[in-house]
């Protein structure tokens, strides 16, 4: 790879990310990134909506956690302790997946963050999913 190629700052960083994948064979325009058939004003409804989903699902499960965790009182049943479970679920949940899953979107689904993200982050995705619907299977056995 020739590093002496002058970039500019949108082409610069793809080249940076096709190189840390290993390899530039798939090229994607830096200047038409968005999506086709997407205004302007659809993709920042789809931002706007995507942070308060994520605000609102990471702020609403700190607090549930944290009321949950600090009251002694509260740690005792079972059924708190499965909903402690749960709301750490449902806070991990949104964090690993709506940015990235959006970032993806909108480099026209190419993997910008190397083969090591890819590695952990689908799969830990996957986890904290499936322990939220666990956990939720528990608390209905539980009552």
């Amino acid at each position: 790879m020739d590093n002496n190629v002058s970039f500019n700052g949108q082409e610069r960083s793809f080249a940076t990310s096709a190189w840390m994948n290993g390899s530039a064979a798939y090229s994607v325009n830096p200047t038409t990134d968005t999506p086709l058939g997407e205004s302007s004003e659809f993709t920042t409804l789809k931002l706007f909506l995507y942070f308060i989903i994520l605000i609102f699902s990471s702020l609403g499960n700190a607090l549930v956690f944290y009321l949950i965790y600090c009251n002694r009182r509260l740690r005792q049943t079972s059924s708190n302790r499965l909903l402690l479970n749960l709301c750490a679920c449902d806070f991990l949940t949104p964090l690993l997946s709506i940015p990235f899953d959006l970032a993806l979107e909108e480099r026209n689904y190419v993997w910008p963050y190397g083969a090591v993200m890819c590695r952990v982050l689908w799969p830990s995705s996957t986890l904290t999913t499936t322990a939220s619907a666990f956990t939720l299977a528990a608390i209905s056995l539980d009552r």
